[in-house]
């Protein structure tokens, strides 16, 4: 931030309770500064709106009274707490929160990385446990990412907590507090609500959003938690929406291995395209995170669903399949136990020349006469001897050894062109190639 914007906004701020000390973050439609209480003393963060013409000023400055009315609704201690609500001096609309230290989660993950398992679960049961209050009271955030989520500094106990921010575009469910926060402000048809990296595939369709939508978002957030990435990528924002609406994401335990399958179903569950096979509430997915975490790891199962509403991890399903699918017949493994003899076949299979699979003959003039032939040959000429090599089991019928032998003879007897005449010969037809070309494009060569 310039230092002449800095002169202009202490200016600014003159009529309020508060004076300005620095500038935090810009957005697109606000911007974030620390200010400090006149009276009181204490530092707060003001959320103040952009310039702006007249007509846009107005529906941001109905936005943002509206987010601070919700916040200010939503008592939680994973909720970021609205302070206070006003105008400057050149009434640009402003909102007072708390301060607080610590990192976004977007900002924790660039620095360290995917983050270990017990730390994403703890963030993700907080954070569940701030929706589950949001939701209750009516409220769906619709725009849950990494950026909108705080990490605090540890505490006196070495516990760090989550807040949630940025509830400008929230979607109010219940009439009683939509006729206290105030009226939705309509929204263009076909717009896109949310970030594009954790949109839910009905916010991308344009359909009404509920509480799975949240759930959708964690899911994604959980994602970039443990992988340092979201769930999709795209070349462009197109490819992105896209991929959100057709494309199954891949299990985060492909991407890191120590994931445990449990956690793997969950983030896998949360991020299905259609809402119906997600968790219903945050209370139920929250009931799942406890229910992982008290299974201990060599004893974990997963549900047999259906492989969309349910995912199946890797490991879980090798084992699954391991204990209750017999093995193939390439699969058995090579003992020396005597298997036992096949019942006898109702019909003969013999191998027809060309053909190299088995084909079935039942009742028929050649079946008789090689039965006839089997009966009429002693048992020592239809054994063969121990030191007799067995023959080979895909040897060609004599006709066709004789063909595969006369095409091997005539491709030895086929004379070979010399390398050097080759080398003339391509030499040639490039440059009759070139010549066309240069006759093509008006060139005399």
């Amino acid at each position: 931030m310039k230092e002449a914007e800095q002169e202009a906004l202490v200016s600014e701020l003159s009529t309020t309770p508060y004076e300005y000390v620095r500038p935090i973050a810009r957005g697109g439609m606000s911007s974030v500064h620390l200010v400090r209480h006149r009276a009181l003393g204490h530092e707060l963060v003001m959320k103040l709106l952009g310039e702006r013409d007249k007509a846009q000023n107005e529906e941001l400055t109905r936005r943002l009274l509206r987010e601070g009315r919700v916040l200010r609704s939503l008592e939680n201690e994973h909720i970021l707490r609205v302070v206070d609500f006003g105008f400057t001096q050149s009434m640009r609309a402003y909102l007072i929160t708390e301060r607080l230290l610590g990192k976004t989660l977007k900002e924790e993950v660039k620095t360290r990385g995917g983050l270990p398992i017990p730390e994403v679960v703890s963030i993700a049961r907080q954070v569940l446990a701030g929706l589950e209050h949001a939701h209750a009271a009516g409220i769906v955030h619709r725009d849950l990412k990494p950026e909108n989520i705080l990490w605090l500094e540890p505490d006196a106990n070495g516990e760090r907590s989550i807040k949630i921010l940025d509830f400008g575009i929230v979607k109010i469910l219940d009439v009683e507090v939509r006729m206290k926060v105030g009226d939705v402000v309509p929204t263009a048809p076909g717009l896109v609500l949310g970030t594009p990296a954790y949109a839910s595939p009905e916010q991308i369709a344009g359909m009404p959003a509920d509480a799975r939508a949240d759930l959708y978002g964690l899911g994604g957030v959980i994602f970039f938690l443990l992988v340092g990435r979201g769930p999709f990528v795209g070349t462009d924002v197109f490819n992105l929406l896209q991929a959100h609406i057709i494309e199954r994401p891949t299990p985060p335990a492909q991407l890191r291995a120590d994931t445990p399958p449990w956690l793997d179903a969950i983030v896998l569950k949360a991020l299905a395209k259609d809402r119906r096979d997600r968790f219903a509430n945050a209370r139920e997915m929250l009931e799942a995170f406890d229910l992982g975490a008290a299974t201990p790891a060599q004893a974990t199962t997963v549900k047999l669903e259906d492989i969309e509403t349910q995912p199946i991890p890797p490991q879980t399903l090798r084992a699954l399949t391991m204990k209750t699918t017999p093995l193939s017949a390439a699969a058995e493994p090579a003992v020396d136990a005597p298997r036992p003899k096949p019942p006898p076949a109702a019909r003969t299979t013999l191998p027809l020349p060309g053909a190299y699979r088995p084909t079935l003959y039942q009742s028929s003039p050649l079946k008789e006469t090689l039965a006839k032939a089997a009966e009429d040959n002693p048992p020592s000429l239809r054994t063969a001897s121990k030191g007799a090599p067995a023959p080979p089991r895909h040897a060609l019928p004599p006709p066709m050894a004789d063909r595969a032998a006369g095409s091997t003879k005539a491709t030895a007897r086929r004379p070979r062109v010399p390398y050097p005449l080759k080398l003339v010969l391509w030499s040639i037809l490039i440059a009759l190639a070139v010549i066309a070309l240069l006759r093509i494009a008006g060139l005399d060569p």
